[in-house]
């Protein structure tokens, strides 16, 4: 779900995939949680998704 959000809240690409790669390096769902949230902080994700479509990430 995290890298979802990541991905309709408009964030590069580049930054997704790193998410997805910190994540696959875990075994526990918090741990693969924690590594998606260190490389995109819940801050970041509310600025995104509150600022709508036209916003920079």
């Amino acid at each position: 779900m995290l890298l979802w959000l990541i991905s309709a809240a408009g964030f590069p690409n580049s930054e997704l995939e790193k998410a997805r790669e910190e994540a696959q390096e875990k075994k526990a769902f918090a741990s693969k949680c924690a590594a998606i949230r260190r490389v995109v902080s819940w801050e970041r994700m509310a600025t995104a998704l509150t600022a709508g479509p036209n916003h920079d990430t």
